[in-house]
């Protein structure tokens, strides 16, 4: 496309209350963001540019200002306004309130976020990850946002309902991928956990080696808060019940609330961990415990050292911690990260792919049984 085809693109809303430089600036930003104009092509002239879309001098002068702002255009004296080069790929991680260092080293999502920048290259520039757990930004806010930021795609992380709203909106005009969630009537590209096949061998074969008691534990809150979703935690109880049914084994499910503790008062609360941990206090040793994360199986073993634990996790940092006490279901976001991003290249390189969900199973770290 030359630059008199993309004042073509450019459309006005009269009746609008937005003045015509704004709505002239950010149809241009569109435009340039989607990469319509390659790098150093030249803008026609200001007056060919009023003549072509019947507006001021004025009008056009202080769009092109904004998008010179915006690095999107710049001045070559006595030459004229050309595209800016692109800017270097990169990801930038919005964290809703929270600070972007959240994602740094050492954190939860830092294998994430390396993962997307490990696959990220032309034609993938600038990608937003989203991850808001409190005050989630609204369709206009995170559309500023990927604007400003000169984003071409986005990936959210275990979003919420309204971040899913969101998505769901803006796909119509970036590339999206949400990652470890399957909201309903989601209809684009998604990548999933699936440790249930990992689980479904451990429990296999500790059913051969004789073990005939087994335990699931599981929180409520993490149902509760992907009720809208395809969650590995609800798909984990169903294959422990799944593979329960027709055995000899005796098997029970235990579901914990923090608010279940019958306590009228407790300062502090006990945690949902710890009321989980009870509930296996006194089960003999060789039971095998399922449990849904890492944490609440090493408060479970601190109280019964007896218990054969397993625990599912999409953390590093807890397979280092924990493995040597216990056998953990691994889905690396390290490798979701590349997963995703390379979702996006596909969408990016070709529009009219079909979206794809793809499912990681998890990796098995046995516990050191020394």
């Amino acid at each position: 496309m030359d630059g008199k085809a993309l004042l073509e693109s450019v459309f006005f809303d009269r009746t609008s209350s937005v003045p015509l430089h704004h709505q002239l600036f950010l149809e241009l930003q569109r435009l340039l963001i989607q990469g319509r104009l390659k790098p150093g092509t030249a803008l026609p002239q200001v007056t060919e540019i009023c003549r072509t879309l019947g507006i001021s001098t004025i009008t056009a002068s202080r769009a092109i200002g904004e998008l010179k702002r915006e690095g999107l255009l710049v001045t070559r004296r006595g030459a004229g306004i050309f595209v800016a080069e692109r800017p270097s790929p990169v990801t930038e991680i919005i964290m809703g309130h929270v600070s972007s260092s959240a994602a740094g080293p050492g954190t939860f999502l830092y294998p994430l976020v390396e993962g997307i920048k490990n696959e990220l290259d032309e034609p993938l520039r600038r990608c937003i990850l989203t991850h808001y757990d409190e005050q989630p930004p609204s369709v206009q806010e995170l559309r500023d946002l990927m604007r400003s930021r000169h984003a071409d795609s986005l990936i959210a992380f275990r979003p919420t309902r309204t971040v899913i709203n969101a998505v769901r909106i803006l796909s119509r005009d970036y590339p999206a991928v949400i990652v470890f969630a399957r909201p309903q009537g989601w209809s684009g590209d998604s990548v999933l956990p699936a440790p249930e096949k990992a689980l479904r061998r451990i429990l296999e074969k500790r059913l051969d080696a004789g073990n005939r008691r087994f335990v699931y534990l599981g929180k409520k809150v993490l149902r509760e808060k992907l009720e809208y979703a395809e969650s590995p935690y609800h798909r984990l109880s169903a294959m422990f019940e799944t593979a329960m049914s027709g055995t000899r084994a005796e098997s029970k499910v235990y579901l914990q609330d923090d608010a279940a503790s019958g306590a009228a008062v407790a300062s502090p609360a006990p945690s949902v961990e710890r009321l989980l941990a009870e509930r296996v206090g006194d089960l003999p040793p060789g039971t095998v415990v399922v449990a849904d994360t890492p944490h609440v199986a090493a408060q479970a073993l601190d109280r019964n050292p007896g218990l054969d634990l397993i625990a599912y996790t999409e953390s590093a940092h807890s397979v280092e911690q924990f493995k040597g006490r216990i056998t953990l279901l691994y889905c690396g976001l390290d490798k979701a990260g590349e997963t995703a991003a390379k979702l996006l290249r596909e969408r990016l390189a070709n529009p009219q792919t079909p979206p794809r969900t793809v499912e990681l199973d998890a990796q098995i770290v046995d516990a050191d049984k020394k």
